[in-house]
């Protein structure tokens, strides 16, 4: 590529960073936080970031989340509050955008696709 390519997770890490020095990042899987370790140690922001941590929110979690999302919504705020109690001043979610900065995108895939067919049978069926 001749011109600049902006990684998402690099610029949400500058961006927390300018709001705060004390950063928090929620990831859905506990498996994600090594990756997400590399990150922040790639980028620089080793010492920005005081908590990583995980919701664990499942496939029929996010399924459900079609429905209902309430469910993760609390328990984001928990995993949020967990974070704060380790001191994050500002919080990062997500784990797509960490897989897509990494070039492993490709580990969603799988998901997805289970998701959308699961999805459309659960709509077929209301």
């Amino acid at each position: 590529m001749d011109i600049p390519v902006i990684g998402v997770a690099q610029n949400s890490l500058m961006f927390a960073n300018m709001m705060r020095r004390k950063v928090g990042l929620i990831t859905f899987s506990k498996y994600a936080i090594p990756i997400v370790e590399e990150i922040v140690i790639k980028y620089g922001f080793k010492d920005s970031v005081v908590s990583i941590r995980s919701t664990e929110t499942t496939t029929d979690d996010f399924l459900q989340g079609f429905i209902d999302a309430s469910p993760i919504i609390d328990r984001f705020k928990e995993v949020a509050s967990e974070c704060i109690k380790d001191g994050a001043e500002v919080l990062v979610p997500g784990f797509e955008i960490i897989l897509v900065s990494t070039g492993r995108f490709h580990l969603l895939a799988p998901l997805k696709s289970l998701l959308y067919h699961q999805v459309r049978e659960k709509l077929k069926n209301l």
